[in-house]
This record gives structure tokens, sequence and C-alpha cells, in this order.
């Protein structure tokens, strides 16, 4: 995979993560606890599986 493919990858992985953090720490602050824990998983998730896939790919 070239350079620019993995850079194109990182930012828009990196632009969805800022976007669905502060939807988890807005979801936080109107006391929506479970629902931020959730979404808060639901970015390790978005981040992991992407990782996975670039760097023990076969």
């Amino acid at each position: 995979m070239s350079v620019f493919t993995w850079a194109m990858v990182i930012l828009i992985l990196a632009y969805g993560l800022i976007r669905t953090v502060s939807y988890a720490v807005w979801n936080w602050k109107n006391n929506n606890r479970a629902g931020s824990v959730f979404i808060m998983l639901v970015c390790i998730v978005m981040i992991a599986l992407p990782a996975y896939i670039l760097f023990f790919r076969t």
C-alpha cells in the first residue's frame, strides 16, 4: 500500500474518531453515561480493526 493511501486512511480514521469522541463527551455531560461508554467502545473498535488489518495483513 502506498504512503498516500496510508495517510488518507489515518486521516479518515482520525476525523471519525474526533467526531465520535466529541459525541461521547456530549452524552457524558448530558448524563447519558451508558450511551457514552458504548460510544467509546465503538471508537476503540473503529481504531482497532483497521489498525489490525493495516499492520497484520498477509
